[in-house]
């Protein structure tokens, strides 16, 4: 019978020095699925001993995981131990190719004893059969929904949202688990019934970014009717703190659309402020950088890695957008927007090809500098830009993958509806 080893991740500043012994205070709902599968023993273990192993299972939740993964085992003995890595985070596996031995994409429901045993499957790609990754492979579906599971995927499809392109929806909503401390939905469907902490996504500062990226639900008048709905609600007395999560750095966006968009932000909050010191609704901005995510209709867009939106803001500060204790509306940002340096690495990863690979290898593992601007800078002058330009479809180095729909069909639209939004009366959040 063979041995099974969980291997877990370490940081590039901690490897090695782990206290965690399980995966049960974490959210690894995935991996939890695939061991209950297993008809074998398994034991969580740490790099060092992977070689005493026949197959290991590797989880991949995030590209942060695929540094993690690349860091992890770059100086292991794995002797003729199988390295097997899954989750959400396998996508493109051309970084770390040389580390693992199978990859499962997607779902591995009911399939990882089969897996184990040496059976094939069209989601499964081993080196022994494909060294070269010149196969074609899909993206598993579900065909069950676990009983820890309400649903599977989200009926809404924005063009820049991974999620939603490599899942099918199953259930009757989007819901994200009861294992949340504050209310989360999209903004439409955010029921804001009394005092409290609430998350949600606007994903563009103008109504023109929500439009051109698919979000057309989250409107000017459907922002206005939520906020009157808190004015309205007598049950409501203590303020409703509302993080709002913004995409930033759309291709078509630049540090004065950006400044520009703000602005109007700010006439929007100051003429749906009732200004009579009875309900305070506090927005929080959170700023993350548009990223094209392979297997979605932007996958072949533009990476912006030159812009600093967090230097745009003042730093490493709040920026207020509107008002104060003494008004109803307040908005402001957090100043934890990830650098250029962060978006360029998540961008090497999703793009790297095997002719870049050593290269993204290197910067990769290279130590982080105090300077993200000089990290920037170093990482143009030794892979050029084109990789974080709009590619080829041809050139993608996660072509080998195919998705539950055809989202190349997509491929330009939202470049092209803002374009067309713009060259006509441009809608903003104010308008």
């Amino acid at each position: 019978m063979a041995k099974i080893g969980v291997l877990i991740l370490h940081k590039k500043t901690d490897r090695g020095k782990s206290k965690t012994k399980s995966f049960d205070d974490l959210l690894y709902l995935g991996l939890k699925i695939i061991l209950e599968d297993l008809k074998q023993e398994y034991e969580y273990i740490s790099f060092v001993n992977i070689k005493d192993y026949d197959f290991v299972l590797v989880s991949l939740t995030s590209v942060m995981d695929v540094e993690n993964i690349i860091c992890t085992l770059g100086k292991a003995d794995k002797g003729k131990c199988k390295i097997i890595v899954g989750g959400s985070g396998c996508i493109n596996i051309r970084s770390y190719i040389g580390y693992i031995d199978i990859a499962v994409f997607g779902r591995a429901d009911n399939q990882i004893n089969e897996i184990i045993d040496g059976a094939e499957f069209d989601n499964v790609w081993r080196k022994d059969k494909d060294p070269e990754l010149k196969g074609s492979y899909i993206i598993r579906q579900v065909n069950k929904l676990n009983e820890k599971e309400n649903t599977i995927g989200c009926p809404r499809k924005c063009y820049f949202c991974q999620y939603t392109w490599t899942r099918k929806m199953i259930g009757e909503r989007y819901h994200h688990g009861i294992d949340l401390k504050v209310d989360e939905d999209d903004f439409q469907k955010l029921e804001i019934k009394r005092s409290g902490r609430y998350t949600t996504a606007f994903d563009g500062l103008s109504a023109s970014s929500r439009i051109a990226v698919n979000k057309t639900w989250c409107s000017v008048e459907e922002i206005k009717n939520k906020i009157n709905g808190i004015y309205n609600n007598q049950k409501i007395i203590k303020p409703v703190n509302i993080k709002l999560f913004q995409i930033v750095g759309f291709p078509w966006e630049s540090e004065q659309t950006f400044i520009t968009d703000l602005k109007e932000n700010k006439s929007y909050w100051r003429r749906v402020d009732r200004k009579n010191k009875k309900k305070r609704i506090i927005f929080m901005y959170v700023f993350t950088p548009f990223s094209p995510e392979p297997l979605t209709p932007m996958q072949y867009s533009r990476a912006n890695i030159i812009d600093n939106w967090r230097e745009y803001l003042g730093g490493a500060k709040c920026h207020n957008i509107y008002g104060d204790k003494t008004t109803d509306i307040e908005a402001f940002t957090l100043p934890q927007i990830p650098g250029g340096f962060t978006l360029a690495k998540r961008v090497l990863i999703n793009r790297c090809t095997k002719e870049l690979k050593e290269k993204i290898v290197k910067i990769l593992e290279y130590p982080k500098q105090k300077s993200v601007y000089v990290m920037v800078k170093n990482v143009i002058q030794y892979i050029g830009m084109d990789i974080f330009n709009k590619i080829d479809p041809q050139e993608a180095g996660f072509n080998y993958l195919k998705t539950y729909c055809n989202v190349n069909k997509l491929d330009g639209k939202a470049e092209s509806k803002y374009k067309e939004l713009s060259s006509a009366k441009k809608p903003s959040i104010s308008s």
